[in-house]
C-alpha cells in the first residue's frame, strides 16, 4: 500500500524533504506533499480537500481542530469528504524538531493501520511532555 501524507498551511514544508529523505529506503513509494505545492496561502480548505477524496492512500497532517469561528471546520470538510487526517494542535505549536520526532515515533502505525481506518476518521496526536 502506497501511503501519501498531505500537510497543511500550518505545517512545514520542510516535512516534505525531511520525511522522503529519511524514509527512501524503507518505502520508496512514499509521496509527501505540502499544500502550498499546489495552492496559495489562505485557500480555503475546501478548495484543496475536495480533490483528495478521490485518493484513499491519502492522510491529510493538520493542527487544524476547527475551533476558528471565521473559517472552514477542516475535521468536519474530512469527515464529510471521507478524507482521513491526523489532527495535533499541541503538537504543531510544540515546534519543527518535536513534529518531526512524533511522526517518525509513530510511522508505523501511520503507514500500516492508519490506512486501513475508514476514509474520513480522525486521528489525535498528542504531545506528552
Amino acid at each position: 500500500m502506497s501511503v501519501q501524507l498531505y500537510f497543511d498551511e500550518c505545517c512545514s514544508k520542510r516535512f516534505k524533504t525531511d520525511l522522503l529523505t529519511f524514509f527512501a529506503a524503507d518505502f520508496p513509494n512514499l509521496k509527501v506533499l505540502h499544500v502550498l505545492d499546489s495552492y496559495d496561502p489562505g485557500t480555503g480548505d475546501s478548495t484543496w480537500l475536495k480533490p483528495l477524496q478521490e485518493n484513499p492512500n491519502i492522510i491529510v497532517v493538520t493542527a487544524d481542530v476547527g475551533r476558528n469561528p471565521s473559517k472552514e471546520k477542516l475535521p468536519l470538510l474530512c469527515q464529510k469528504l471521507r478524507v482521513t487526517h491526523i489532527v495535533s494542535a499541541a503538537l504543531i505549536n510544540a515546534g519543527y524538531t518535536k513534529q518531526k520526532t512524533a511522526i517518525v515515533s509513530v510511522w508505523t502505525q501511520i503507514v500500516e493501520q492508519v490506512p486501513r481506518l475508514p476514509g474520513g476518521t480522525k486521528i489525535k496526536l498528542g504531545l506528552h511532555l
